[in-house]
């Protein structure tokens, strides 16, 4: 799967891949927010995404395959800044390559 055509899926660029890859639209159940439905065959890969429209945001993706379905829910999502300090060698600590 990851050197085929949905290997190319990234997370943070769910929407823009399945834009890029004409999904269809489909309808999808009524939820408490408007939300889109899209849906992508990639070879013997089934994908569905849902889109939260207020916030153009995924809420939901699944990747079907075969008997095997695969579901992922995002709980949160937000454009956070990078904090370079957060990656930073810490003090005190001694670093060696290993032999």
């Amino acid at each position: 799967m990851a050197k085929s055509k949905v290997g190319e899926l990234e997370i943070g660029r769910e929407i823009d891949f399945f834009h890029q890859n004409s999904a269809k639209l489909i309808e999808g159940p009524k939820l408490q927010f408007e939300a889109k439905y899209y849906e992508l065959q990639i070879g013997e890969y089934s994908l569905r995404l849902v889109e939260r429209v207020d916030t153009h945001a995924p809420i939901m993706i699944a990747l079907k395959h075969g008997s095997d379905l695969y579901l992922a829910h995002y709980l949160l999502w937000e454009e956070v800044r990078f904090k370079a300090a957060l990656f930073a060698k810490l003090e005190g600590i001694k670093v060696e390559e290993a032999k």
